[in-house]
């Protein structure tokens, strides 16, 4: 394994870039006096800035460790720990995370270039799958809170391609640049840039049927009072607003790293917020990542009560990166491949024929090891030495009975 030192920034690095701020505030301010209005394009400078964010990011690996903490309304304090690893190279990618309870249930996803793999970690459960025909199940909250993402989707895998949320979010289908003002935040000197962007929790509402419902809550329950509150709570998710606003702090010290986010519905109401702290450089690159996150969620999804929106935050997660590896690692490999006895298997890489099969345990090939070490002539060897012993001592408890 090759590793590049990381280093932290410094204030001769930063002097340059309140440079370039300055020049932003400058630029937004004649731009604001042109229209007469907040600025409503987001500057050459930091656009160019976040552009380069995705094309650095690979190779990196980050390590981390992720506590995430209910306080729903009515319900007990939950905690869940997880460890999670992901390795982004030459275009492909690897996840790996386990959670904190018990032994810990491991999963494990990865992408060749070609195919995706899915496993139980264990070596019990490994699919393969053709991307073109599926949609990948990558976990990359930590890269999209730091705003710039690994790829999360087939198209972006199969293009081999990361990119910064903040650009993302602008271009996504009903994304729209608000404003972007410079402002202070617990005295970092900072760019926000304000969006509409579509409420994608609502349009998967609006997609989702009664008889989907019915499906699904099948699955688990046959009770038509679970239908019924499955369904108002598809009904509660509807009626929420189309519309959100999205707004990205960016810090120029740091190339225009997000150190802030907040969404909301367009009257102010507060839905989720996190913060990126502890932030270092890539050794080489232009490019910072942050050592920890810490997010607040005020609405949750319940069961019985649809879209509960809360004053307090409903979840927390904090997420501390323990390793960060700016660089190539040997010896990986991308494709899943378990060879544990037992192990079930489902190819998919063809969708035309899907195939599944179980790699044969070493008695479904044919033990080869001498008979006298085998497991069942030695069962049958054992139980044989058992009986004759048997035998033999109640056969002289008989002798010494007639004696008697």
């Amino acid at each position: 394994m090759t590793m590049n030192v990381i280093t932290p920034h410094s204030r001769r690095r930063a002097i340059a870039p309140s440079l370039s701020f300055a020049m932003c505030v400058l630029m937004l301010a004649r731009a604001s006096a042109a229209s007469g209005a907040t600025a409503t394009t987001l500057p050459s400078e930091v656009r160019a800035a976040l552009e380069s964010h995705a094309r650095q990011l690979d190779p990196i690996t980050v390590g981390s460790t992720d506590v995430l903490t209910g306080e729903a309304p009515g319900q007990p304090r939950r905690e869940r720990r997880t460890a999670r690893h992901l390795t982004w190279q030459e275009g492909n990618l690897y996840c790996y995370s386990k959670d904190g309870r018990g032994e810990g249930r491991v999963n494990e996803f990865s992408f060749d270039g070609k195919l995706f793999y899915s496993g139980s970690g264990d070596g019990g459960l490994v699919t393969k799958t053709n991307p073109e025909s599926s949609e990948p199940f990558v976990s990359a909250d930590y890269f999209e809170m730091a705003g710039v993402s690994v790829p999360t989707t087939s198209r972006d895998l199969l293009a081999r391609q990361a990119s910064s949320m903040v650009l993302r979010r602008m271009s996504e289908p009903g994304g729209a640049l608000l404003s972007v003002d410079a402002v202070t935040v617990e005295g970092h000197e900072l760019l926000r840039v304000h969006m509409h962007v579509p409420n994608e929790v609502r349009e998967a509402g609006l997609r989702t049927t009664k008889a989907d419902v019915v499906r699904s809550v099948r699955t688990w329950s046959n009770k038509e009072e679970d239908i019924n509150d499955e369904w108002k709570k598809i009904l509660s998710i509807r009626a929420m607003p189309p519309v959100l606003v999205e707004s990205f702090y960016l810090d120029p010290q740091l190339n225009y790293a997000v150190r802030r986010f907040e969404r909301r519905y367009q009257d102010g109401t507060l839905l989720r917020e996190y913060e990126n702290s502890d932030f270092e450089r890539l050794a080489g690159r232009d490019l910072w990542m942050p050592r920890k996150c810490l997010e607040h969620r005020y609405i949750i999804l319940d069961h019985k009560r649809g879209v509960i929106i809360s004053e307090k935050p409903v979840y927390t997660w904090t997420c501390e990166a323990t390793l960060i590896v700016p660089g190539p690692i040997t010896g990986v490999s991308f494709a899943l491949e378990y060879t544990k006895p037992g192990t079930l298997v489902t190819d998919r890489s063809n969708p035309n024929a899907e195939k599944a099969y179980m790699i044969p345990r070493p008695t479904d090939l044919g033990d080869r090891r001498p008979w006298y070490r085998r497991p069942h002539v030695l069962f049958v060897i054992l139980n044989v030495v058992v009986a004759g012993w048997l035998v033999v001592y109640y056969r002289r408890r008989q002798r010494l009975g007639q004696r008697k």
